[in-house]
């Protein structure tokens, strides 16, 4: 350590109404359908990571439902980008 300091280069970040909160159900998800309770419109992306932050799924969301039935039980978490770059993410659990 020679007692310099450096900055990050991020300026500034994105915020908005969007990115306020995501709301899922049931979770946890017993019947293998996870719900996403919100408007489909400005959402560019849904994935899908494991708890270790492995990409499982990625879509153009299509509907309000995120078929899971693939996946084992566990922990994950649901990445939405929106149109405006804005991210949000939610854990759920899948039993």
């Amino acid at each position: 350590m020679d007692g310099s300091i450096s900055g990050s280069p991020i300026v500034s970040l994105k915020g908005g109404k969007e990115s306020t909160g995501i709301v899922l159900y049931p979770n946890p998800v017993v019947n293998g359908t996870l719900t996403l309770d919100m408007p489909l419109a400005n959402m560019r992306s849904v994935s899908i990571f494991s708890a270790a932050g492995v990409l499982l799924k990625a879509e153009a969301p299509k509907s309000a439902t995120v078929d899971v039935r693939n996946l084992p039980g566990g922990v994950y978490i649901l990445q939405v980008v929106y149109g405006s770059g804005a991210i949000a993410s939610k854990t759920f659990v899948v039993k």
